[in-house]
């Protein structure tokens, strides 16, 4: 998990951060992504 920051703002002269949680993508939703893209990459080869 990550801190990610989303935005940031001054207010009354300070200056605000609004943070987020973030998960990475797991191993396994890579590698189907990437296989995917493969696939549509031989697809556009031969077309």
């Amino acid at each position: 998990m990550t801190i990610v920051p989303t935005r940031a703002y001054f207010s009354n002269g300070r200056v605000k951060v609004e943070l987020a949680v973030a998960m990475g993508k797991r191993l396994y939703d890579k590698r189907d992504k990437i296989e995917r893209e493969a696939t549509a990459n031989e697809i556009r080869a031969y077309n």
